[in-house]
């Protein structure tokens, strides 16, 4: 299958969401699209991805002084999609056009240093949905654009360092839910059993 042209993130998001089991009108949760759920969701979804990427980018680090494992290096480009898609899930949640991440530029640092950070960034703003979901804090849309500007900043950083297009990472994502997904949309039965891993 070839992946689909993704040159914005507009496009990116706007591909990713069928994948959404929010934005499914046949799937339960759809009734609570952005609500806190959803929010929650797209949070803790965020965390356990960058938790995904730190683990495949520690491997290719420790079995390779170059990053030049095949497929090392597809795990961990597959699993920095992973995270943008939680990116663009959280940004649906909170209605903050995706636009406004995009003009973020890294600062240069070490590769390490970048996967560190974006560990504490998905953390912090898993932390601070819990606060607003169960704690009675109000969601401020522009501590979470920030939350998750962080985050998109330091993949799009670790892209670069690594050799990997950053368009390409993402058109390979949707792809690969166009594969577990054939029907376009997200069901059960297919995330539990998936035919395609990653």
């Amino acid at each position: 299958m070839t992946p689909p042209s993704i040159v914005t993130l507009t496009d990116y998001l706007h591909a990713s969401q069928a994948f959404s089991n929010f934005n499914n009108p046949d799937h339960g949760n759809y009734a609570l699209r952005k609500g806190p759920q959803h929010q929650v969701c797209a949070a803790l979804g965020l965390a356990g991805e960058v938790s995904e990427a730190l683990e495949a980018f520690d491997a290719l680090r420790d079995r390779f002084s170059a990053f030049d494992n095949g497929s090392l290096k597809t795990k961990f480009s597959k699993e920095l999609g992973d995270v943008v898609w939680y990116i663009a899930q959280a940004c649906d949640a909170h209605s903050i056009d995706i636009t406004f991440l995009q003009s973020s530029v890294a600062a240069i640092t070490a590769i390490e240093r970048d996967m560190e950070r974006m560990v504490i960034d998905a953390g912090k703003h898993a932390d601070y949905m819990k606060k607003c979901v169960y704690h009675g804090h109000e969601v401020d849309p522009a501590v979470v654009s920030g939350h998750l500007t962080a985050v998109l900043t330091k993949v799009k950083a670790v892209c670069t360092k690594v050799g990997f297009n950053f368009w390409s990472v993402l058109s390979e994502n949707i792809a690969k839910l166009e594969a577990r997904y054939p029907e376009g949309k997200f069901t059960v039965e297919r995330s539990v059993h998936r035919a395609v891993e990653a």
